[in-house]
Protein backbone atom coordinates (compact mmCIF):
# COMPACT_ATOMS: atom_id res chain seq x y z
CA UNK A 1 0.00 0.00 0.00
CA UNK A 2 1.23 3.47 -0.88
CA UNK A 3 -0.09 4.71 2.47
CA UNK A 4 2.04 2.29 4.47
CA UNK A 5 4.95 4.75 5.06
CA UNK A 6 2.42 7.36 6.23
CA UNK A 7 0.89 4.85 8.65
CA UNK A 8 4.36 4.09 10.01
CA UNK A 9 5.03 7.79 10.62
CA UNK A 10 1.65 8.38 12.25
CA UNK A 11 2.01 5.37 14.54
CA UNK A 12 5.56 6.34 15.53
CA UNK A 13 4.44 9.88 16.32
CA UNK A 14 1.59 8.53 18.42
CA UNK A 15 3.86 6.17 20.37
CA UNK A 16 6.29 8.99 21.05
CA UNK A 17 3.62 11.50 22.02
CA UNK A 18 4.01 13.73 18.94
CA UNK A 19 5.10 16.71 21.06
CA UNK A 20 6.55 20.09 20.16
CA UNK A 21 10.03 20.68 18.78
CA UNK A 22 11.23 21.47 22.31
CA UNK A 23 9.68 18.24 23.55
CA UNK A 24 11.37 16.32 20.75
CA UNK A 25 14.77 17.73 21.69
CA UNK A 26 14.26 16.76 25.32
CA UNK A 27 13.00 13.33 24.32
CA UNK A 28 16.41 12.31 22.95
CA UNK A 29 17.39 11.30 26.48
CA UNK A 30 14.01 9.73 27.22
CA UNK A 31 14.36 5.92 27.48
CA UNK A 32 10.78 5.50 26.27
CA UNK A 33 11.36 7.14 22.89
CA UNK A 34 10.93 4.62 20.07
CA UNK A 35 12.25 4.32 16.55
CA UNK A 36 11.31 2.12 13.63
CA UNK A 37 13.41 -1.04 13.46
CA UNK A 38 11.85 -2.65 10.40
CA UNK A 39 8.82 -2.54 8.15
CA UNK A 40 7.78 -5.28 5.78
CA UNK A 41 4.79 -6.02 3.57
CA UNK A 42 3.26 -8.69 1.39
CA UNK A 43 0.07 -7.70 -0.40
CA UNK A 44 -2.11 -5.94 2.19
CA UNK A 45 -0.32 -7.60 5.13
CA UNK A 46 2.00 -5.16 6.91
CA UNK A 47 4.37 -5.43 9.85
CA UNK A 48 6.01 -2.58 11.77
CA UNK A 49 8.46 -3.24 14.59
CA UNK A 50 9.45 -0.35 16.85
CA UNK A 51 12.21 -0.41 19.47
CA UNK A 52 13.33 1.93 22.21
CA UNK A 53 16.18 4.13 21.04
CA UNK A 54 18.21 3.07 24.08
CA UNK A 55 18.07 -0.54 22.82
CA UNK A 56 18.66 0.11 19.12
CA UNK A 57 22.46 -0.25 19.32
CA UNK A 58 22.03 -3.64 21.01
CA UNK A 59 20.07 -5.11 18.07
CA UNK A 60 21.74 -7.05 15.28
CA UNK A 61 21.13 -9.79 12.71
CA UNK A 62 17.79 -8.40 11.52
CA UNK A 63 16.10 -10.84 9.14
CA UNK A 64 12.89 -10.02 7.26
CA UNK A 65 10.78 -12.72 5.62
CA UNK A 66 7.64 -12.96 3.52
CA UNK A 67 5.62 -16.09 2.74
CA UNK A 68 2.57 -15.98 0.40
CA UNK A 69 -0.12 -18.64 0.90
CA UNK A 70 -2.91 -17.45 -1.41
CA UNK A 71 -4.43 -19.34 -4.31
CA UNK A 72 -2.19 -20.06 -7.28
CA UNK A 73 -3.02 -18.05 -10.40
CA UNK A 74 -1.06 -18.97 -13.54
CA UNK A 75 1.44 -20.72 -11.30
CA UNK A 76 1.99 -17.72 -9.02
CA UNK A 77 0.94 -17.89 -5.35
CA UNK A 78 -1.18 -14.82 -4.58
CA UNK A 79 -0.28 -12.50 -1.71
CA UNK A 80 -3.80 -11.86 -0.37
CA UNK A 81 -3.02 -14.51 2.26
CA UNK A 82 0.31 -15.24 3.92
CA UNK A 83 2.68 -13.64 6.40
CA UNK A 84 5.61 -11.31 6.94
CA UNK A 85 8.19 -11.74 9.67
CA UNK A 86 11.00 -9.86 11.38
CA UNK A 87 13.61 -11.63 13.52
CA UNK A 88 16.50 -10.01 15.35
CA UNK A 89 19.10 -10.63 18.03
CA UNK A 90 18.82 -8.49 21.16
CA UNK A 91 21.87 -7.93 23.34
CA UNK A 92 23.78 -10.70 21.61
CA UNK A 93 21.82 -13.38 23.45
CA UNK A 94 18.03 -13.21 22.91
CA UNK A 95 16.53 -13.89 19.49
CA UNK A 96 13.06 -12.37 18.99
CA UNK A 97 10.63 -12.91 16.12
CA UNK A 98 7.46 -11.04 15.13
CA UNK A 99 5.10 -12.56 12.54
CA UNK A 100 2.01 -10.87 11.09
CA UNK A 101 -0.31 -13.04 9.05
CA UNK A 102 -3.65 -13.38 7.27
CA UNK A 103 -4.86 -16.98 7.06
CA UNK A 104 -7.63 -18.51 4.96
CA UNK A 105 -11.15 -17.30 5.73
CA UNK A 106 -14.46 -19.07 6.42
CA UNK A 107 -15.40 -21.38 9.26
CA UNK A 108 -15.17 -24.58 7.22
CA UNK A 109 -11.54 -24.00 6.17
CA UNK A 110 -9.84 -25.15 9.38
CA UNK A 111 -7.58 -27.57 7.50
CA UNK A 112 -6.54 -24.87 5.03
CA UNK A 113 -5.59 -22.57 7.90
CA UNK A 114 -3.47 -25.32 9.40
CA UNK A 115 -1.79 -25.71 6.03
CA UNK A 116 -1.20 -21.94 5.86
CA UNK A 117 0.42 -22.06 9.31
CA UNK A 118 2.71 -24.93 8.29
CA UNK A 119 3.73 -23.13 5.08
CA UNK A 120 4.48 -19.89 6.92
CA UNK A 121 6.38 -21.67 9.67
CA UNK A 122 8.47 -23.59 7.15
CA UNK A 123 9.12 -20.51 5.01
CA UNK A 124 10.32 -18.32 7.86
CA UNK A 125 12.32 -21.23 9.30
CA UNK A 126 14.05 -21.63 5.93
CA UNK A 127 15.03 -17.95 5.97
CA UNK A 128 16.46 -18.32 9.46
CA UNK A 129 18.38 -21.44 8.47
CA UNK A 130 19.75 -19.89 5.30
CA UNK A 131 20.80 -16.54 6.74
CA UNK A 132 21.76 -17.27 10.35
CA UNK A 133 21.83 -21.07 10.68
CA UNK A 134 19.07 -21.08 13.32
CA UNK A 135 15.61 -22.63 13.26
CA UNK A 136 12.22 -21.55 14.57
CA UNK A 137 11.09 -22.24 18.17
CA UNK A 138 14.13 -24.30 19.21
CA UNK A 139 16.51 -21.37 18.73
CA UNK A 140 14.22 -18.33 18.94
CA UNK A 141 13.65 -17.18 22.50
CA UNK A 142 10.41 -15.28 21.94
CA UNK A 143 7.94 -15.45 19.04
CA UNK A 144 4.95 -13.10 18.75
CA UNK A 145 2.43 -14.28 16.13
CA UNK A 146 -0.30 -11.75 15.37
CA UNK A 147 -2.91 -11.02 12.75
CA UNK A 148 -6.16 -12.18 11.19
CA UNK A 149 -5.94 -15.89 11.91
CA UNK A 150 -9.54 -16.21 10.72
CA UNK A 151 -10.56 -18.93 13.19
CA UNK A 152 -14.27 -18.73 13.89
CA UNK A 153 -16.81 -19.42 16.59
CA UNK A 154 -18.34 -22.81 15.80
CA UNK A 155 -21.40 -23.71 17.86
CA UNK A 156 -21.38 -27.38 18.88
CA UNK A 157 -24.05 -29.24 20.83
CA UNK A 158 -22.56 -30.34 24.16
CA UNK A 159 -24.24 -33.74 24.05
CA UNK A 160 -24.52 -34.79 20.40
CA UNK A 161 -21.40 -32.86 19.24
CA UNK A 162 -23.41 -31.69 16.25
CA UNK A 163 -22.00 -28.58 14.58
CA UNK A 164 -24.29 -25.65 13.77
CA UNK A 165 -21.66 -24.02 11.54
CA UNK A 166 -22.94 -21.15 9.36
CA UNK A 167 -26.56 -21.46 10.49
CA UNK A 168 -28.98 -18.78 11.69
CA UNK A 169 -29.28 -20.68 14.97
CA UNK A 170 -25.53 -20.35 15.51
CA UNK A 171 -25.48 -16.67 14.50
CA UNK A 172 -28.36 -15.72 16.81
CA UNK A 173 -27.00 -17.77 19.72
CA UNK A 174 -23.51 -16.28 19.49
CA UNK A 175 -24.94 -12.75 19.25
CA UNK A 176 -26.98 -13.42 22.39
CA UNK A 177 -23.99 -14.83 24.30
CA UNK A 178 -21.91 -11.80 23.32
CA UNK A 179 -24.64 -9.47 24.59
CA UNK A 180 -24.75 -11.47 27.84
CA UNK A 181 -20.92 -11.39 28.11
CA UNK A 182 -20.68 -15.17 28.28
CA UNK A 183 -17.03 -15.16 27.25
CA UNK A 184 -16.24 -18.61 28.66
CA UNK A 185 -18.98 -20.24 26.59
CA UNK A 186 -17.90 -18.43 23.45
CA UNK A 187 -14.30 -19.54 23.95
CA UNK A 188 -15.48 -23.13 24.37
CA UNK A 189 -16.71 -22.89 20.76
CA UNK A 190 -13.59 -21.11 19.49
CA UNK A 191 -11.96 -23.09 16.66
CA UNK A 192 -8.44 -21.85 17.43
CA UNK A 193 -8.59 -22.88 21.10
CA UNK A 194 -10.00 -26.25 20.03
CA UNK A 195 -7.26 -26.88 17.47
CA UNK A 196 -4.51 -25.70 19.83
CA UNK A 197 -5.86 -28.03 22.51
CA UNK A 198 -5.72 -30.91 20.04
CA UNK A 199 -2.12 -30.06 19.12
CA UNK A 200 -3.03 -29.39 15.49
CA UNK A 201 -1.59 -25.87 15.37
CA UNK A 202 0.49 -23.40 17.41
CA UNK A 203 1.93 -26.08 19.69
CA UNK A 204 3.49 -24.48 22.76
CA UNK A 205 2.01 -21.04 22.05
CA UNK A 206 0.04 -19.08 24.64
CA UNK A 207 -2.71 -16.47 24.52
CA UNK A 208 -3.99 -14.02 27.09
CA UNK A 209 -7.48 -14.84 28.45
CA UNK A 210 -10.17 -13.34 26.20
CA UNK A 211 -12.81 -11.45 28.16
CA UNK A 212 -14.35 -9.18 25.55
CA UNK A 213 -16.85 -9.44 22.71
CA UNK A 214 -15.97 -11.00 19.33
CA UNK A 215 -14.40 -8.46 16.99
CA UNK A 216 -15.73 -9.86 13.67
CA UNK A 217 -17.99 -8.78 11.97
CA UNK A 218 -19.02 -5.73 13.99
CA UNK A 219 -21.28 -3.01 12.61
CA UNK A 220 -19.50 0.34 12.74
CA UNK A 221 -20.59 2.81 15.39
CA UNK A 222 -22.92 0.31 17.08
CA UNK A 223 -22.20 -1.36 20.41
CA UNK A 224 -21.82 -5.14 20.08
CA UNK A 225 -23.91 -5.26 16.92
CA UNK A 226 -22.97 -7.79 14.28
CA UNK A 227 -23.81 -7.94 10.60
CA UNK A 228 -23.65 -10.38 7.72
CA UNK A 229 -21.39 -10.00 4.70
CA UNK A 230 -23.82 -12.16 2.74
CA UNK A 231 -27.49 -12.41 3.79
CA UNK A 232 -27.56 -16.09 2.82
CA UNK A 233 -24.41 -17.08 4.74
CA UNK A 234 -24.64 -16.78 8.51
CA UNK A 235 -21.08 -16.22 9.76
CA UNK A 236 -21.18 -16.15 13.54
CA UNK A 237 -19.39 -13.33 15.41
CA UNK A 238 -15.83 -14.54 15.97
CA UNK A 239 -12.41 -13.77 17.42
CA UNK A 240 -10.55 -13.62 14.11
CA UNK A 241 -7.77 -11.22 15.17
CA UNK A 242 -5.39 -12.78 17.68
CA UNK A 243 -2.07 -12.30 19.49
CA UNK A 244 -0.13 -15.45 20.41
CA UNK A 245 3.35 -15.90 21.83
CA UNK A 246 5.89 -18.65 22.45
CA UNK A 247 8.92 -18.44 24.75
CA UNK A 248 11.51 -21.18 25.15
CA UNK A 249 12.05 -20.19 28.77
Amino acid sequence: SKRFPKWAAVILNYINGAGTAADDAAAVEDPLVYQLLCSHSIGAIHLLVFVRQTLANNISQVIMSKVPTGTKVLGVVQTNKGAVGCTFLLGGCERICFIACHLNARAERVTRRERDFATIYAGISADQQEKMDVQMVDNIDHIFWIGDLNYRTEMVDDHTKRSFMNTKTEFDTVCRLAAEEKWEKLMAWDQLRREMGAGSIFAGFEEHPIEFAPTYRMIKNKFRAYGLKNPTRFQAPSYCDRILWHSVS
